[in-house]
């Protein structure tokens, strides 16, 4: 494995090795997070939400959503791993001290929702610009990304503009089970 399918794959695996792991009494998993990006923490702690919570409803992990689960995994940057340290302790040879960068992963957090007024608007702290036009993706809580191409951005002032800033506030129409704290990611162009 080159040591970027690594760093996706560990996750992939890991989640795989979940049924093992509360079979074997094991209730809790770290999962790093403290040093890593917003849109990072927030597609972990989702995933594997998602994931035990199906767990514990059907007693199994065996479902078309492990491939979807898998996919979301993917859609971050982060270090490189072996995939062995999840089955054994962790070896010199077996840990890489990369930084978290991977030219092949296409996402990038654009912000998250601080507002989220019914019928009215939502409002996002931007941390990269975005584009009137642009695709987003809202991360709900639960369920897949919510896709949404912005035809109309504000800045706060009620003026409509083209282009964020990041470190700004923006407001977007009222989109339908968005929720305060979502992160809002986007495709790398």
């Amino acid at each position: 494995l080159s040591p970027s399918s690594a760093a996706s794959d560990v996750y992939k695996r890991q989640l795989r090795y979940l049924e093992e792991y509360i079979k074997a009494g094991i209730d809790s998993v770290k999962v790093e997070g403290r040093m890593k990006s917003h849109l990072y923490a927030s597609t972990i702690s989702k995933v594997y939400s998602e994931a035990l919570s199906y767990y514990k409803e059907h007693g199994h992990f065996l479902s078309e959503k492990l491939i979807e689960w898998e996919e979301e995994l993917g859609k971050f940057t982060h270090r490189s791993y072996a995939p062995v340290n999840l089955i054994e302790k962790a070896k010199a040879d077996t840990i890489f001290d990369e930084r978290e960068h991977d030219s092949d992963i296409n996402y990038v957090m654009v912000g998250r929702v601080i507002e989220a007024n019914l019928n009215d608007s939502i409002v996002i702290e931007v941390r990269n610009a975005f584009n009137e036009g642009d695709t987003i993706e809202f991360l709900p809580y639960q369920g897949r990304a919510i896709t949404y191409q912005t035809n109309l951005i504000k800045n706060m002032h009620g003026e409509t503009i083209k282009r964020t800033k990041p470190t700004t506030l923006v407001k977007l129409p009222f989109i339908e089970n968005i929720q305060v704290s979502n992160v809002i990611r986007m495709e790398r162009a």
